[in-house]
Order: C-alpha cells, then sequence, then structure tokens
C-alpha cells in the first residue's frame, strides 16, 4: 500500500523541484510579477496622485525584484495616457519623475504638450466642420430649426476622427513614439 504524503512533504518535493528553475525562467517570472505589481501600483497612483504614496509603496519591495516592479509601473503609467488629457499628462510625468528621474523626460513632456495641443486645435476645427457636416444630415432626415441646438461630437467620435483623419494620423504617431520613448527612459 502507498503511503499518503503530508501537505509539507509535497511542499517540500515542490520547493526541490524549484531549486533547479533555470536563470532565464526566473527573470520572466519575476517581470511578470513585477509587471503585476507595478500595475496596481499604477492603478493605485491615478486614484489618488500621490508621488509619496508610490515611491513609499515601492520601498516596501526588496533590491533585486524593485527594478521590475519600476518598469511594471512606469509601463501602466504610460500606456494610461490619454491624448488631450492634460491633467492626466502632468500626473503621469510628476508619478515618472518620483520612480526615476531623466533629464528627458521634460523634453518628452514638452514634445507631448506641443503633440496635445495640436490635436486639441485639429480635433476642435473637426468639430466645427463636423457640425456643419452634421447639420445637412439631420436635414435630409428632416430635422431641423429650433430641434438641433448642436450635435455632440463626442457621440460620434468615429466620424469626427474620419472627417479629419489625415490630419490627426500624424499626431496620433507622434504620440505613440513619445510613448515608446517614454517607456525607453532609464
Amino acid at each position: 500500500m502507498e503511503k499518503i504524503k503530508s501537505a509539507w512533504e509535497i511542499a517540500m518535493e515542490r520547493a526541490a523541484g524549484r531549486s533547479s528553475v533555470k536563470p532565464e525562467e526566473l527573470r520572466k517570472q519575476n517581470e511578470e510579477k513585477g509587471r503585476i505589481i507595478g500595475k496596481a501600483l499604477a492603478d493605485k497612483f491615478l486614484i489618488g496622485w500621490d508621488k509619496k504614496k508610490l515611491k513609499a509603496d515601492l520601498e516596501k519591495y526588496g533590491e533585486e525584484e524593485r527594478p521590475f516592479i519600476i518598469k511594471g509601473t512606469r509601463t501602466a503609467l504610460i500606456e494610461s495616457l490619454v491624448l488631450g488629457d492634460y491633467e492626466k499628462l502632468e500626473n503621469i510625468i510628476e508619478g515618472l519623475s518620483s520612480l526615476a528621474g531623466s533629464s528627458r523626460l521634460s523634453e518628452i513632456k514638452g514634445s507631448l504638450l506641443l503633440v496635445y495641443d495640436s490635436y486639441t486645435r485639429v480635433y476642435k476645427k473637426s468639430s466645427e466642420k463636423f457640425q456643419a457636416e452634421g447639420g445637412k444630415i439631420l436635414n435630409r432626415y428632416g430635422i431641423s430649426g429650433d430641434a438641433v441646438k448642436a450635435i455632440n461630437p463626442s457621440v460620434f467620435n468615429e466620424e469626427l476622427k474620419k472627417i479629419n483623419r489625415d490630419d490627426l494620423l500624424p499626431l496620433e504617431k507622434e504620440y505613440e513614439k513619445l510613448k515608446k520613448d517614454l517607456l525607453n527612459l532609464s
């Protein structure tokens, strides 16, 4: 009859098996763990915008896992940027600088602000164009006069983007390039 193993014996066997984990596999595990913890820290920061708390939360982790968590946090913060949301950009840049300041950070922030300004200008122009085009469309359906005060462009976001796609596309590409630059900062 086979002997039934205790939970302790099973855990010890598993631990013995893990000691043969390859360094590459261990690095991958640390990266995944850092990505998950970093995402959680970034989400927490995005709610309260407290960079001191973010730094304090990072200090809770050991030296060997902290670089992976910082990378995960930075990635999650950068991915949460929204083109045109100035307040979020400001707060995220502050959070990124508290993780690891870089001289290029303020340069990239300046470039992002220029892209945001251009995007906002083009979007406003598109909105005005959309109001005129939208009015024509509604007229075809017999809707006009006092029934229509203004057409809400946010409801027709995709149609609005199509109107000036040629103007918005280069800005969106530059925005994505700048986000990659932020990710590559060390």
